[in-house]
């Protein structure tokens, strides 16, 4: 549902008259604002009254307690003008100035991201009648007196802009691999729920060998694990990255600052290492005996950090990382908030992996986030795959072929980028390759698959979960997938 504007002393007045109207108004808007909250909106309304007695303040046309989705940011007030935007907290009670400040320095942090250049932000205490603007310096300035926040009020609403396009998730969340810059200069922030977690992780290290981050795609676990590797390159602790797959683009600059990240070909030159501590990323790609020998022979401590589920071959650790865990007692923490959290995308993905899966009503599919393409030769198929990856718009994702001997996919080995190279990293936009030894079970409704070395259903789960915004589909001579995800966006 998208956010729509609010006329502040509609609520206020509801709220005062009839709190059955309230809720429809509330549930119309798409917003669920307390009773106490909206008594601290009266306060605000009558602070501005007070201002200005020679004329009425403008208080409609404002958003009111938008989220960004998937984030739990939260803002109290945000007006969008043709020229600027406008941020205003409202407090109750029990903020300090430093706290409301330090609020509306991460307000800044999201706001600075959009398309706007003039940013103003002030934050209202109503137990003090006390209005501050957070000035270009860094500076709380006490503005109780001042007009400014009337005007700003009072200026023209930009009507063809929303909340909801102007503070996109995908505008935020980045990827240590992707967005390699933003992560090396520190612009980016950690939700509280992974600095809760990263905290309990190195607090349990002080008197643990080793320690575990589980954590499903979207939920940030390689960007909390390789924040706290920066951590130790800042602080001159010496350190080791073993990365489970193959390198990536983003890995090789991250090694040319210092990150020391090894692939999984070169694992053996860990156990020699006598550096204090090893980072594992992508653990559950892993064979149970090397988990065992990491854990055995490494002198320093360890964090892994890995999804049981993202797995591609029948000889990997998966499911059975659990255990593991359990058996040598390794405190263990699970990411469980995801914050590339695409609802509607999510939904189709679980819905074309499970045909029995039953679509939450709250979570429509995007039809327009959603395209499909049939082939019936792997020729033509890779003819596209091939103008697909020219135009750009796409990041085109194979399934892996065993190099080996021939089986379905051998023939797209030459596409870089499969669910083998891409572990571990996100795009706005993916198109997938999915063949015909991809198939329903009748008993589950689950997908599965045959006759290639690494599992090939397993694979298309790890390229679907690798997109933000948009998936396409390149089909071959699969008429029940492609019927699947035509039911889907119908």
């Amino acid at each position: 549902m998208h956010s729509k504007r609010v006329n502040l002393t509609t609520l206020v007045s509801l709220k005062n008259t009839d709190t059955g109207l309230l809720q429809e108004y509330q549930k119309h808007c798409n917003i669920e604002i307390k009773n106490h909250e909206i008594d601290t909106y009266r306060y605000f309304i009558e602070f501005l009254n007070k201002l200005d007695v020679y004329s009425s303040t403008k208080a409609y046309g404002l958003f009111l307690d938008y989220k960004i989705p998937g984030l739990n940011k939260e803002f109290d007030i945000i007006k969008i003008s043709d020229d600027f935007l406008l941020n205003i907290e409202v407090k109750l009670k029990d903020k300090s100035i430093n706290e409301m400040k330090d609020q509306l320095v991460k307000n800044k942090y999201y706001l600075d991201k959009t398309k706007y250049t003039q940013i103003y932000l002030f934050s209202y205490k109503s137990d003090t009648n006390t209005l501050y603007k957070l000035d270009d310096n860094g500076n709380m300035l006490d503005v109780s007196t001042e007009s400014e926040i009337i005007e700003l009020l009072n200026s023209k609403d930009d009507d063809n802009s929303t909340v909801d396009d102007l503070l996109s998730p995908s505008d935020y969340l980045i990827s240590p691999f992707n967005n390699t810059e933003k992560f090396i200069s520190g612009s980016y922030l950690l939700t509280q729920s992974q600095k809760k977690i990263k905290e309990h992780l190195l607090e349990k290290l002080n008197s643990e060998k080793a320690v575990m981050l589980f954590g499903r795609p979207g939920t940030g676990k390689s960007l909390v694990l390789y924040d706290i590797v920066k951590d130790c390159l800042i602080q001159e602790i010496k350190f080791d990255v073993l990365h489970c797959a193959k390198l990536n683009d983003g890995h090789f600059e991250l090694n040319n600052h210092g990150y020391n990240i090894t692939p999984l070909k070169n694992i053996n030159n860990i156990f020699s290492s006598t550096n204090n501590i090893l980072f594992v990323d992508e653990v559950q790609r892993l064979k149970p005996k090397q988990i065992e020998t990491i854990i055995s022979e490494y002198n320093g401590k360890i964090i892994f950090s890995g999804d049981p589920e993202q797995t591609l071959g029948g000889n990997e650790v998966g499911v059975k990382l659990k255990e593991i865990v359990k058996l040598h007692n390794i405190y263990n923490v699970q990411l469980k908030s995801k914050v590339r959290n695409n609802e509607s995308l999510a939904e189709f993905v679980l819905g074309l992996m499970n045909k029995n899966h039953i679509i939450d009503p709250k979570h429509q599919i995007d039809k327009n986030a959603i395209s499909l393409e049939f082939f019936t030769n792997d020729r033509e198929a890779e003819n596209y795959m091939n103008q697909l990856t020219n135009d750009g718009h796409f990041e085109v994702l194979s399934l892996p072929g065993s190099i080996r001997k021939t089986d379905l996919y051998t023939p797209y080995n030459h596409f870089i980028k499969n669910a083998y190279s891409v572990i571990g990293q996100e795009f706005d936009n993916i198109a997938t390759l999915i063949g015909e030894n991809i198939k329903y079970n009748n008993d589950n409704g689950r997908l599965y698959s045959e006759g290639t070395y690494y599992s090939s259903s397993k694979s298309l789960f790890q390229n679907l979960t690798r997109s933000r915004k948009k998936i396409k589909l390149i089909i071959v001579n699969n008429i029940d997938v492609f019927k699947r995800a035509l039911e889907l966006i119908r």
